[in-house]
């Protein structure tokens, strides 16, 4: 799954596919750099095609601060909406701007192969 971004993922608790599944994320950030966190899946709503993580462990919640992820598709029209909640503890704190680009590199590559 798009080698040139995800390294590894790696189940770590729950079933795939519902709430409470716990998924570890290892993936190459801005710059080639190897971070990871670990989401659980907190919310999957099948109606709204949407499921919201939130992050519990890993180095991207100290360095950059991202708490809770959500991807909302909308099959019908091709649109993905993603929501990043984002809390900035320090003013040493990164920008949450590399998690935009990140988001649309990927949605890119997802893109592409849906085509």
């Amino acid at each position: 799954m798009y080698p040139e971004r995800f390294k590894n993922v790696k189940i770590t608790g729950g079933v795939d596919g519902s709430v409470g599944c716990v998924k570890l994320w290892d993936y190459f950030a801005e710059g080639g750099t190897l971070q990871s966190i670990e989401l659980v899946a907190d919310r999957i709503d099948d109606r709204e095609r949407s499921i919201t993580y939130k992050a519990q462990g890993g180095s991207i919640i100290g360095e950059q601060g991202y708490t809770q992820f959500q991807f909302t598709i909308a099959p019908r029209v091709g649109v993905v909406r993603w929501t990043v909640h984002y809390e900035k503890g320090s003013s040493s704190q990164k920008n949450p701007r590399d998690a935009t680009r990140f988001a649309v590199q990927v949605t890119e590559m997802v893109d592409s192969s849906l085509v």
